[in-house]
């Protein structure tokens, strides 16, 4: 028994270490950001924020009382997951020795402890894990309640652990549905236990009772998943799921087929009768099947993920109520397949040297999943910090900040709390050209240069309408990607030309022509934007994308500022040109703070995806054009 203790206590330290470490270091995200400004609120303001929210508002409680405890850092907000994904560990424990026994109890929290779905959710300041605790905490008093004959204390943790998940998250319905199914199989060989079913209904009953104050906003809100899932094979879509459970959202499917298989026979080890798997209690007479509770525990979630329509990328940390279920199952079937190679006819060093290979390969997955998620940008999350950084360090009197989808202000606030000149943009959605033309009028009318944040961009604006609005109206001088989050950088222009002002005819390959020019002033000064207007035409289709520089050139021909990229903004490719058609394309090109005074050229040309410029017809060895002058003065 102390040897398990230390065994125990030794999983806990190390979960808590994987979940702790490294817990500032990435920025907040989008929905993180609201965690925080929502727990800064009262408790009614919270309850009213939950109330127009697509999450109920047990976390954001739990986040306000520890922010007041611990402090507002992305450290301290995050703790809160963080503990509760070591506790979530411990009530694995407790479910393994209730159910399987203590050496495979130990194992399944071991498993939990280095889980990468686990572990990642204990890093964000949201209700997922929460949601975990009251999924494995409410089935560990349904098994004690239907093996102790349902003692008054344990149905009243059933009830109280049940309706805190309901108040958690919208997701737990799923665990009831698991519950129920399990206790009616369980009452039905009970056979005439009519009390038994009597106290089960009440049990139920109670939970819904408590939920009653919160059920009509359930009703309003859960609706709102309802978004357009989409396609998907089923096959590659269930190894997918496979692989969040296994290995969590840094690996791909693709590097991870081998380990998913091994993770596959392990399962299927799980289900295997082997002597010895009795589980832990002494009540054989009232005791349920563990294997059908956890398998039904874990596929139960996942069918209706799919047969609710809900199955994208984005729901599958839902799956998270599962997550339980899911390293009970792997330790049980790990536990048998080392067993069974004791109790075969084949000799037993191969077999175990097999099952060895197998968790190897499993574990080094995991560690690969675990130091993507801690050191590999690619699977950091949006870096609003950085954004705010960036914007604080070139901002000036007159700039505004635009926000494309208005549920960034939580986020972006928490980090630029200066909000006098943060604008959210389009509230009203679908977004309608006539109003985001009449919305970013009044804004250009009111401020000389705007930074603009896109996310998730395909919902708020699917058209694209706001940028291609500023794209057509403004010059965009840059813009940076940090995380799925682009910053975009515009000069609103004192006047605006849609003709050249200096003509001219200058030939690109053999399809496009430069017809000319319109400068904003001949004159900028150090941190302001040079505004250029391009005017381009096609004299026949154009098969290939080219993209468009613009640079700044000092006496020595070396570059001291430019731009980059397709026409339009980005928007309006070259492929899409139709022979004839006028294209006005606009450029601001940041001048340095530490450009020297004097005399600047201006020069543009054209390039393939593959590198290679366009020569300019008429000037051999040509591939650029220079327009004109400008003079940098402080």
């Amino acid at each position: 028994m102390k040897r398990t203790l230390w065994i125990l206590l030794a999983i806990l330290v190390l979960a808590a270490a994987l979940r702790l470490f490294r817990l500032g270091a990435q920025s907040f995200w989008n929905d993180e950001g609201t965690s925080a400004r929502v727990a800064e609120r009262s408790l009614p303001l919270i309850t009213a924020a939950a109330v127009a929210d697509i999450h109920p508002p047990l976390y954001y409680y739990a986040l306000h009382f520890w922010r007041d405890l611990w402090g507002e850092s992305e450290f301290a907000l995050r703790s809160l997951s963080a503990v509760l994904g070591v506790l979530l560990v411990w009530l694995i424990y407790l479910l393994g020795h209730q159910l399987l026994g203590e050496p495979t109890a130990l194992i399944a929290a071991f498993i939990a402890a280095l889980n990468p779905f686990q572990v990642y959710y204990s890093q964000e300041a949201r209700m997922y894990v929460m949601l975990a605790i009251w999924a494995a905490a409410s089935t560990y008093f349904l098994v004690r309640c239907l093996e102790t004959r349902f003692l008054i204390e344990n149905g009243f943790l059933y009830v109280l652990t049940a309706a805190a998940g309901m108040y958690t998250h919208y997701a737990f319905p799923f665990v009831l549905v698991v519950h129920n199914l399990v206790a009616i199989a369980w009452l039905v060989a009970q056979r005439k236990e009519w009390r038994k079913w009597i106290m089960w209904i009440a049990l139920q009953a109670a939970v819904v009772a408590l939920y009653v104050p919160w059920l009509g906003i359930a009703l309003l809100r859960i609706p709102k998943w309802q978004s357009p899932a989409p396609a998907y094979q089923l096959g590659p879509a269930l190894l997918d799921t496979l692989r969040w459970f296994a290995f969590g959202r840094t690996i791909p499917t693709a590097s991870a087929t081998i380990a998913l298989g091994a993770t596959g026979l392990f399962l299927l080890a799980s289900l295997l009768p082997t002597r010895n798997m009795q589980h832990a209690t002494r009540n054989t007479q009232y005791a349920i099947r563990p294997t059908l509770l956890l398998l039904s525990w874990w596929l139960i979630p996942i069918v209706l993920i799919f047969a609710l329509g809900l199955y994208k990328e984005a729901y599958l940390k839902f799956l998270l109520v599962c997550s339980p279920a899911f390293c009970l199952l792997f330790a049980r079937g790990v536990v048998t397949a080392w067993r069974t190679t004791s109790n075969t006819a084949l000799p037993a060093p191969p077999l175990r040297m097999l099952v060895t290979l197998l968790l190897a390969l499993t574990a080094v997955l995991t560690l690969q999943s675990l130091s993507n998620l801690y050191f590999d940008p690619a699977y950091a999350r949006d870096n609003y910090r950085g954004i705010a950084q960036r914007i604080e360090q070139d901002a000036r009197p007159g700039d505004a900040i635009l926000l494309e989808a208005p549920n960034q202000w939580e986020v972006f606030t928490y980090y630029h709390r200066d909000d006098s000149n943060v604008i959210p943009l389009a509230r009203a959605r679908p977004v309608t050209e006539q109003d985001a033309a009449q919305e970013l009028s009044q804004i250009t009318a009111r401020f000389k240069r705007l930074f603009v944040l896109y996310w998730a961009e395909t919902e708020p604006d699917p058209n694209r309408r706001a940028e291609r609005w500023l794209n057509a109206n403004t010059y965009k001088a840059s813009e940076s990607w940090f995380g799925a989050v682009r910053l975009a950088v515009y000069a609103v222009p004192t006047a605006m030309s849609n003709q050249p002002d200096h003509a001219l005819d200058v030939q690109f390959g053999d399809a496009i022509q430069l017809r000319g020019y319109s400068l904003a002033g001949d004159t900028v000064a150090p941190g302001d934007m040079l505004q250029l207007a391009l005017f381009w035409q096609a004299q026949v289709p154009i098969a290939a994308r080219y993209k468009v520089f613009v640079h700044v050139l000092d006496g020595s021909n070396r570059i001291v500022a430019q731009v980059d990229r397709e026409p339009g903004g980005e928007l309006v490719p070259t492929t899409i040109w139709q022979p004839g058609q006028a294209i006005v394309d606009r450029y601001g090109v940041l001048i340095p703070l530490d450009a020297a005074p004097g005399r600047y050229h201006i020069a543009v040309g054209l390039y393939g995806f593959d590198g290679v410029r366009l020569a300019v017809r008429g000037a051999p060895g040509g591939d650029q054009v220079v327009l004109t002058e400008v003079s940098v003065a402080r």
